[in-house]
């Protein structure tokens, strides 16, 4: 009998254990190509190395300028270019002594008068100085004089508020060149109050003076007056000493706005910031008030609190320290 060999054969000539070796071959060759694919497309890159911060001063996370080293790295920079030692930061950070020096009103003479106080001699005067008319005419006239002298052993930050009859009068009198926020012991500076007329008298309504370190007096004389809430017309002619360049960012907007508020910014708040700081640093903010005991430097706005109103004020001719 004759046997059919071609049963168990597909009609292309082979066998089922054939076709299921050549499956389980193709099977093996899809999982390879798998496997390399996501080796190369789909593997997530390394995590990146951990990187240990070194350890920083912690007032360093205000900002560079803000922290304790560059504070006093400036300090001393300013000290040697100003030709003075080195404070220390502790001495800086002590209240600066502060005096009203007034307890009411005095008039002067225009032609004539003299006043002292604790820190100060004030001399009027009657003189002849260049003043410009409304048409810009130059002409020499009489003129009420003002002289203000230091007569301490301490470098002052000062202010001296004058009042005069007719301020329409004064809008054509003369600009003298004058420190007219800062004088060094037995410094004097004249300037120009008002036209002087027969009769005419000047009144004395306020003096502050506040004591300053030997960097106050540089750093404070670089202020424009009428941008630390002083008189433009007394203090016009400002010129800091050395030639210095006055301060071109200080935020007098926001000083003066500060002033008109209930127990706002005073001129002694604003002097004692810039007694201990350079402008071209930092900037004052609202609610600085002048120290009553030591404080951490560079002053920073989140460290500071508005002094109480009862702190603020002195009785006159007294000090802070």
């Amino acid at each position: 009998m004759a046997i059919d060999r071609s049963r168990g054969k597909d009609p292309g000539g082979l066998s089922p254990n054939a076709m299921l070796g050549l499956g389980l071959a193709g099977c093996a060759a899809l999982v390879v190509v798998a496997a390399v694919l996501s080796s190369r497309f789909g593997k997530a890159p390394p995590p990146p190395p951990v990187v240990i911060e070194p350890a920083v001063d912690p007032s360093a996370s205000v900002g560079p300028h803000l922290s304790t080293t560059y504070y006093h790295g400036t300090i001393e920079n300013d000290a040697k270019a100003y030709k003075l030692p080195v404070p220390t930061l502790e001495s800086l950070q002590q209240p600066l002594p502060y005096f009203e020096e007034l307890s009411a009103p005095k008039k002067m003479k225009a032609a004539r008068d003299q006043l002292d106080t604790a820190h100060l001699h004030l001399a009027t005067r009657a003189k002849k100085e260049w003043s410009v008319t409304d048409s810009a005419q130059r002409m020499r006239v009489e003129q009420v004089m003002l002289t203000i002298t230091n007569k301490s052993e301490h470098p002052i930050a000062y202010r001296v508020e004058t009042h005069v009859d007719d301020a329409g009068r004064c809008r054509s009198k003369g600009v003298l060149v004058q420190n007219a926020i800062a004088l060094l012991p037995g410094e004097s500076v004249e300037r120009s109050e008002c036209l002087y007329f027969k009769g005419s008298s000047l009144e004395i309504r306020a003096i502050e003076v506040l004591e300053l370190p030997g960097l106050g007096y540089f750093y404070t004389s670089r202020l424009q007056p009428n941008q630390v809430l002083l008189d433009d017309r007394t203090s016009a002619g400002h010129e800091p000493p050395l030639k210095m360049k006055t301060c071109q960012i200080v935020p007098w907007r926001e000083i003066r706005s500060a002033s008109e508020a209930p127990n706002g910014v005073r001129w002694a708040d604003v002097m004692d910031f810039y007694a201990r700081h350079n402008c071209d640093e930092y900037s004052f903010f609202s609610t600085y008030r002048r120290w009553t005991q030591p404080a951490s430097l560079p002053a920073r706005p989140q460290e500071q609190a508005p002094t109480p109103p009862s702190a603020h004020p002195l009785e006159p001719g007294t000090k802070s320290r």
